[in-house]
């Protein structure tokens, strides 16, 4: 409908939330086991450049071959996953570090149909243990998805990308780490996971398992509240506690470094947390976003007043938090300035009460939420318009005269049916769901 026809005027639907059942991030692999040591692995001498996480045909798949300098090392029909380790070939296994002297691990493995669509998203991630400056090269199917330079020990690596930029297949595929350069002979890793992300998934920290070992403590010089989780150009973006930075790279779960690292937890000498991070323009289109959390292990007898912001807007608080809780609420992201680019969720302790003033967190998740279209009903009643809407949701009307420019004007005085006289100039209406 437009205004071309007799006292009408443009009437549009509002995208809201309609709840649906959510996935976490699916693993595709994981070798090694997250427990800061190597036991479970070869020693670097003792295995070869190819490891097969799963068992299928590789051949014509190509990892980096150390003597071309290229990536046409192909894999073989692998008839059975490989183990770990193997204390009878020195050709099986998964080797603990990259060296210089064999600086190249090829992981071959494989994904189904479903999993290697172009519009599907993966994310890699790499823990390391010991390193005093190696250089690091990341790949899929010889496609770069990345690269770091660990100069300090027990570092996180990760790397969000496409299917489509990486060639995935249906069937093998292989991702290589290489070591490209540095001072330090070797560098162990402790981990490597390649995980299947959610459509919706804007950001995840952590892993939903009751276990925070993959964070550092909050306490002293070991962190500062503002956590980057996407590289970007953060300097005109203000979380709570200033404006952010212009970082080439993510940020680390742990870190060495005095101001690196994710912290597990809110006290009072350290009440507020700012995770920095990027929204895709489709992101931003779907209109609302929804934030999960779990706050757990609270301090002894401690209550506290807890408020989820994004891009300085309150979105949700919490008070009397007093027990292990799981939180799930979403929010408009035109309420909160959402940009496409470079925004900012914080976390603030507003209050705590209780001599063991601590609150910990076990994961933290951003999802944009694919919306359904509600419509208002339009209705002629005796040669008068009226518009109507379901009375029961959360809903406000809200007028604009510019559907480009907008302002959207709240009109909290409406409700359903409402009597729209002939407009002069046009109006546009539409509805609004309320936190």
């Amino acid at each position: 409908m437009d205004s071309r026809n007799s006292l009408c005027c443009v009437l549009l639907a509002l995208s809201v939330f309609i709840p649906r059942t959510y996935a976490d991030s699916t693993t595709t692999w994981l070798v090694g086991i997250n427990n800061n040591q190597t036991g479970e692995m070869e020693h670097e001498a003792d295995g070869d450049d190819l490891f097969y996480v799963h068992p299928g045909d590789y051949t014509g798949v190509n990892g980096y071959n150390v003597g071309t300098g290229v990536y046409d090392l192909s894999g073989v029909l692998a008839a059975t996953a490989e183990p770990l380790i193997d204390t009878n070939s020195t050709a099986i296994g998964f080797e603990r570090a990259v060296v210089a002297s064999d600086p190249a691990i090829n992981l071959f493995f494989q994904l189904d149909a479903a999993s290697s669509t172009p519009e599907t998203r993966y994310r890699f991630n790499l823990e390391t243990l010991h390193s005093i400056h190696t250089d690091l090269a990341f790949s899929f199917n010889g496609q770069p998805i990345g690269m770091n330079s660990y100069v300090v020990n027990n570092r996180s690596y990760r790397a969000t990308f496409s299917a489509s930029a990486v060639n995935a297949a249906a069937g093998g595929n292989v991702l290589t780490v290489l070591r490209t350069g540095g001072t330090e002979a070797y560098l162990t890793v402790d981990y490597l996971r390649l995980a299947v992300l959610d459509p919706n998934e804007v950001f995840t920290i952590g892993y939903e398992n009751l276990n925070q070992s993959e964070f550092e403590h909050e306490g002293g010089t070991r962190n500062d509240p503002d956590f980057y989780f996407d590289p970007g150009d953060y300097s005109e973006v203000s979380g709570l506690d200033g404006a952010g930075l212009n970082r080439s790279t993510s940020e680390p779960f742990q870190s060495e470094t005095d101001s690196e690292g994710f912290p597990r937890a809110l006290v009072p000498s350290r009440p507020t947390l700012n995770i920095f991070f990027q929204l895709s323009a489709e992101e931003r289109a779907r209109g609302r976003l929804r934030f999960r959390t779990r706050l757990q292990w609270l301090g002894t007898g401690s209550v506290h007043d807890m408020e989820f912001l994004m891009n300085g807007v309150s979105v949700q608080t919490l008070n009397g938090v007093s027990a292990n809780t799981d939180v799930d609420f979403q929010f408009d992201a035109a309420a909160v300035q959402a940009v496409d680019g470079h925004n900012v969720f914080s976390v603030r302790q507003n209050n705590v009460t209780g001599a063991s003033p601590w609150i910990q967190f076990d994961f933290m998740e951003l999802q944009a939420v694919l919306s359904e279209a509600v419509p208002i009903a339009v209705e002629t009643l005796g040669g008068a318009q009226q518009i109507n809407w379901d009375s029961t949701g959360n809903w406000i009307l809200q007028t604009t005269t510019n559907l480009v420019t907008g302002p959207w004007i709240d009109q909290p005085a409406a409700v359903p049916p409402l009597s729209i006289p002939p407009p002069n100039p046009v109006k546009y209406y539409r509805l609004k769901q309320q936190p």
